[in-house]
C-alpha cells in the first residue's frame, strides 16, 4: 500500500500559532490512522510545516489562508502537476474544514471517483455519485473530537452500496441510518448521464434538490469543479440543541491544558532523572532489555504505579523454549487471546477449580509461608502420584487455606485464562516470590463459582483496561495486597525450572501456588 503524505501549512496567518498547527496535525494524524485508514484502506501521514517552502516533495498540502481573495479558490484543487492540494479559510472552525478536506483527499486523491447507483431523486433512474466522504455529514453538529480538536465525520464505502441493513455502518460515528442519506448541513452530488447534468441534494436548511446543469470542468477535477459551485452557509446547525452540542465539543481543547501541562512537567522531570547517575535497581524489577512498553496505573486510592510491559514468560511456555526474546511478541500477537472469564485449561482442572475446606492459616509474609510447604522431592514422588489429568483432585497436602499480606510484583494472563500473580515480601526484605492465581471461572453451578467470580471481578476492577496480557507486566512500586486461597502443587513443573518470569525465577523457591485465590484486596 502506497503511503499518502499530507502537509498542513498556515500561510501568513498570525492567529494560528505553531502550537495550534501542531495540535491539529496530530489530531488529523490520529483520525487518519485510527479512524479512517482501517475503513477506507488508506495508509497516511499528516505533518505540519512552517511554510510551503518547507514542504518536502511528494506531500499534498492543505493550506490555511486568512484571506483567499476569491471564494472560488477555497476547497479542493489539482496543482499544475496534477497533484492534489486544498485551501482552507482561517475561520474559527478551520480544523473542522481541514479535516473535511484531508479525509476527501485521502479517499480520492484525484477527485474523479464516481460510483454508480440508483438516484435518490424519484424517477431519475441510475446515476453516478461523486465520492466525497465528508459532504453528506458535513454539518458541524455531527463532528467529533480527537485530542480535543473538532474534526469531521465521514461516510464509509457502504454509504454508496445499494442494500441497507441494521448491521451496516454508513458513517464513522453511526449517525447516518441508510445509504445515500444526507444529514443537516450536508449535501450529496451526482451526475445524470442521460442529460449530462450535475445534481445535488442539499440540506443547508430545508431539503432541496438542485440542478447544477452542465458544468465545465476546465483543468480541474470533478471535486474541484463541484467545490467551485457549492458554498454551504457557515455554520449550519440543526437547532439550539446542536449549537449547545457544538459548544460542548469545542470546549475540551482548553480543558486538556492542565492535563497536558502536568504530563509535560512529568516528562521533564523524567528526563532530568535520566541525567542523574543510576543507583542500584531494587529487587523485583524486570530485565531492562525485556521492557517493550511503559504505562501508568492510577489506583482508586490515588496512588500511581508504573506498568512495565515485558517479553518475560514462564520457562515452559513453547515460545520461550523455541524463540529468542525479540521474536516472542510477534508470535504472541498471533496467539488467540482468552475470551470471557471461563477457565479454558485442562491440567488438574478439578483441583484448580476447587476450594480446600479448612479455615485459613494466617501468615505475616511469603517467606514464612514458604517455610511450611512440603519439599519438592516429597511431592514429585507422591503416593499416589500427582498427575496433570483434568480429573486429578486435591491431595492431602493441598487441603490447606492460607491468608497473607504480600506485594504484587508481576502478573500475566495465561492461555487457560488464569491470571498469574507473582507476589512477594516487602521490597526492602530479602526477595522471595510465590505464584498466586486468579482463576478462570468454573461452570456457574459449581460450589466455588461465586467466590472465584468475586476475586476475578476485584482483580479486573482494580486494573480496568490495563489488565496484563500474555507476557508479564511488572509493577513499580509493587502493589500491596491481602489475599486468601487454597494451596496447590503445580505438577506441570515437577521437572525442569521453576515457574514465573525470568527476572524473578531465581528467588521463587517452590512450585507451590495459592490456587485459587478466594479473596483479594488491593492496597489493604
Amino acid at each position: 500500500m502506497l503511503l499518502r503524505q499530507v502537509a498542513l501549512v498556515a500561510e501568513n496567518v498570525p492567529s494560528i500559532s505553531a502550537s495550534d498547527l501542531a495540535a491539529v496535525a496530530a489530531a488529523l494524524q490520529k483520525q487518519a490512522t485510527r479512524d479512517f485508514g482501517p475503513i477506507w484502506g488508506v495508509d497516511a501521514t499528516v505533518d505540519h510545516f512552517p511554510s510551503l517552502d518547507d514542504v518536502p516533495i511528494g506531500y499534498w498540502p492543505i493550506v490555511i489562508r486568512s484571506d483567499s481573495g476569491n471564494p472560488n479558490a477555497l476547497g479542493y484543487h489539482l496543482d499544475p502537476h496534477g497533484q492534489p492540494m486544498a485551501m482552507v479559510e482561517a475561520t474559527d472552525q478551520w480544523p473542522l474544514t481541514a479535516s473535511h478536506e484531508c479525509l476527501e483527499m485521502l479517499a480520492d486523491p484525484t477527485g474523479f471517483r464516481l460510483v454508480a447507483g440508483p438516484s435518490i431523486m424519484p424517477g431519475q433512474g441510475r446515476v453516478e455519485y461523486l465520492v466525497e466522504v465528508a459532504d453528506p455529514c458535513a454539518g458541524p453538529a455531527f463532528a467529533y473530537t480527537v485530542n480535543g480538536v473538532l474534526l469531521s465525520d465521514f461516510v464509509t464505502p457502504d454509504y454508496y452500496a445499494p442494500p441497507d441493513a441494521a448491521s451496516i455502518r454508513y458513517d464513522y460515528r453511526g449517525q447516518i441510518a441508510g445509504p445515500r442519506q444526507v444529514l443537516t448541513g450536508g449535501y450529496l452530488t451526482w451526475h445524470d448521464p442521460t442529460m449530462d447534468h450535475w445534481w445535488q441534494l442539499r440540506r443547508f436548511g430545508e431539503e432541496q434538490f438542485v440542478d447544477l446543469g452542465i458544468l465545465d470542468r476546465g483543468n480541474q477535477s470533478l471535486r474541484g469543479m463541484i467545490d467551485r459551485v457549492t458554498r454551504p452557509p457557515q455554520p449550519v446547525y440543526g437547532g439550539l440543541d446542536d449549537v449547545r452540542r457544538l459548544q460542548a465539543l469545542s470546549a475540551p481543547a482548553a480543558a486538556y491544558a492542565p492535563a497536558t501541562g502536568a504530563r509535560a512537567a512529568g516528562w521533564r522531570q523524567y528526563l532530568e532523572g535520566l541525567a542523574q547517575p543510576a543507583g542500584p535497581a531494587r529487587p523485583g524489577l524486570p530485565s531492562a532489555s525485556s521492557i517493550f512498553a511503559q504505562a501508568t496505573l492510577a489506583a482508586p486510592s490515588g496512588n500511581t504505579y508504573r506498568i512495565l510491559a515485558t517479553t518475560e514468560r514462564d520457562p515452559k511456555d513453547p515460545l520461550v523454549v523455541a524463540l529468542a526474546p525479540d521474536a516472542r511478541l510477534a508470535a504472541l500477537a498471533a496467539r488467540p487471546v482468552p475470551v470471557g472469564d471461563g477457565y479454558q485449561g485442562t491440567a488438574r482442572a478439578a483441583a484448580k477449580l476447587s476450594i480446600a475446606p479448612p479455615a485459613p492459616e494466617d501468615f505475616a509474609d511469603v517467606t514464612t509461608l514458604v517455610g511450611t510447604l512440603p519439599d519438592h522431592a516429597r511431592m514429585r514422588n507422591h503416593v499416589p502420584p500427582i498427575t496433570t489429568d483434568a480429573t486429578a483432585g486435591r491431595v492431602a497436602e493441598e487441603d490447606r487455606n492460607v491468608r497473607l499480606r504480600a506485594f504484587l510484583y508481576a502478573a500475566s494472563r495465561e492461555a487457560d485464562n488464569d491470571f498469574h500473580l507473582i507476589v512477594g515480601d516487602a521490597p526492602a526484605a530479602p526477595p522471595t516470590y510465590l505464584t498466586a492465581e486468579v482463576s478462570g471461572l468454573p461452570a456457574d453451578n459449581a460450589t466455588s463459582y461465586a467466590q472465584l467470580k468475586a476475586v476475578r471481578e476485584a482483580f479486573k476492577g482494580f486494573f480496568k483496561d490495563q489488565l496484563p496480557a500474555q507476557t508479564y507486566d511488572f509493577y513499580d512500586p509493587p502493589i500491596p495486597v491481602a489475599l486468601e486461597g487454597s494451596l496447590f502443587w503445580d505438577a506441570s513443573h515437577a521437572t525442569g525450572g521453576r515457574p514465573g518470569p525470568s527476572s524473578l525465577r531465581p528467588n521463587m523457591p517452590v512450585v507451590w501456588e495459592v490456587h485459587p485465590i478466594t479473596s483479594l484486596t488491593f492496597e489493604p
